[in-house]
């Protein structure tokens, strides 16, 4: 999609050499819809963010660009990396670089994704009903993630994990498994490893001693 060009005052500024007008893009392709369907976060649902970076040359095409924050999808990413190539903006006198911040949203959280399951056994309970029976269920080791954030300059960021498990016989928890990634690979390893250490009174179902399955939903918020 061509948008109609540039304000007059934008000309105007690139006229003088001047960079008030780098953040306007001349042209700007949409991502196609079939292709944003096809990616895990249109299955999963939600709100997700990436932040891109750009290199613009004096001519006003893109020659750099990568992804400096990943929205969790590898797939969704790349679409945004496709898109920033075909953008053109206003002629300048030397290369300059940018963010940008992209934001998608597919609507309320879905499944995606199970738990295995053992042949005979139940699926998966309702999180309210699952974290109802915890019995220990601490939260994500705050001096990890501090860490985490200062080695990938996080501050700021908010980022959201949804991880499975499943609840064995004796109340244990096994089959942790990320199913929306926070696009940090250390973020999400911090999350498993917390969600392993959660214990449950056991369940049953039919009267019966149970395993079951469920889901953790995580927001990771590191402060500005």
């Amino acid at each position: 999609m061509r948008s109609a060009g540039p304000s007059v005052l934008c000309v105007f500024m690139v006229a003088l050499g001047l960079s008030g007008c780098a953040h306007e893009s001349i042209e700007r392709a949409s991502l196609p819809p079939a292709d944003l369907e096809a990616t895990q976060a249109a299955k999963l649902g939600g709100h997700w963010t990436n932040l891109t970076r750009i290199c613009v040359d004096p001519d006003g095409a893109v020659v750099e660009r990568s992804t400096k924050r990943p929205s969790g999808d590898l797939v969704l990413d790349l679409l945004y990396l496709d898109d920033v190539a075909k953008r053109r903006y206003p002629k300048r006198r030397s290369q300059e670089c940018r963010d940008i911040h992209f934001e998608q949203d597919f609507g309320v959280d879905r499944g995606g994704g199970r738990a295995p399951l053992r042949a005979g056994e139940k699926t998966d309970k309702s999180v309210l009903v699952v974290m109802g029976r915890a019995l220990h269920k601490p939260d994500p080791p705050e001096d990890r993630l501090a860490s985490i954030a200062r080695s990938e300059d996080l501050a700021g960021s908010i980022f959201v994990n949804r991880t499975i498990f499943c609840v064995e016989l004796d109340g244990t928890v096994s089959a942790v498994k990320t199913l929306r990634s926070t696009g940090i690979p250390r973020i999400d390893a911090v999350v498993r490893d917390t969600v392993a250490e959660w214990r449950f009174s056991p369940f049953e179902v039919d009267g019966k001693p149970a395993r079951i399955c469920s889901e953790a939903r995580f927001n990771v918020r590191f402060p500005g």
